[in-house]
């Protein structure tokens, strides 16, 4: 597997279970919206991130530190001035998604096979 596809990531995303759903909404927003799809990696700061994913940039500080210490993104800060919000170099961890997709080869495992049953015909 050489270069990583949208698919690819989207998928390995989704079958983390090491993160909660809000932290992987913000690594959507980051590695689809704001990060080089070919490098995936990008100059980004948190605001950017809370402006494009409508939340507050202190979650957003939040769901970053989680991700971070997930192995899913590494930051390294940039300061670019006094009164400036600083960006931070950003790089998607492309092992820990190659990883998760060769973990995990068929999704319906998850599923229980007597769901139907627990589930009411009303």
């Amino acid at each position: 597997m050489s270069h990583l596809t949208n698919a690819q990531i989207f998928k390995a995303i989704g079958l983390d279970d090491s993160v909660k759903p809000m932290p992987k909404y913000t690594l959507l927003i980051c590695s689809h919206v704001l990060m080089d799809w070919k490098t995936w990696s990008g100059q980004i700061s948190a605001d950017q991130i809370a402006l494009a994913s409508h939340q507050s940039s202190r979650q957003v500080k939040r769901h970053l530190k989680s991700l971070v210490e997930a192995g899913w993104l590494t930051r390294h800060a940039e300061v670019r001035g006094p009164g400036l919000h600083h960006k931070s170099s950003t790089f998607l961890n492309q092992d820990k998604v190659r990883l998760i997709l060769e973990r995990s080869h068929d999704v319906t495992e998850k599923v229980s096979p007597d769901v139907t049953e627990k589930v009411s015909p009303d």
